[in-house]
């Protein structure tokens, strides 16, 4: 839809606003929920995050000029996967 419409900024705010919105609805779990509350609960934030994983990227080489696009791309991939990591690797830690 991105390339489609030529505009970027509306999948970057509606994914934070279904991110933080889906997230926040994961208080409404508990131990005795049923697994169709845990799918939906779960989905509106996958959705969310989903949104935001490629339009940050394309917003961050819409930021650059051309001749740095290549180098920008590169260090957010870099740094979204090294993210990734040290989040699994805490978050296993403190689990």
């Amino acid at each position: 839809m991105i390339a489609k419409m030529g505009k970027y900024r509306w999948a970057v705010w509606t994914g934070w606003f279904f991110t933080t919105f889906g997230y926040g609805l994961l208080i409404y779990i508990k131990a005795d929920s049923k697994t169709v509350e845990w799918v939906f609960l779960n989905l509106v934030g996958g959705i969310g995050t989903g949104m935001l994983f490629p339009a940050m990227a394309i917003a961050t080489q819409a930021a650059t000029t051309s001749e740095d696009a290549a180098y920008a791309i590169t260090i957010f991939s870099f740094l979204r996967a090294f993210g990734q990591t040290l989040g699994v690797a805490i978050g296993g830690v403190i689990l």
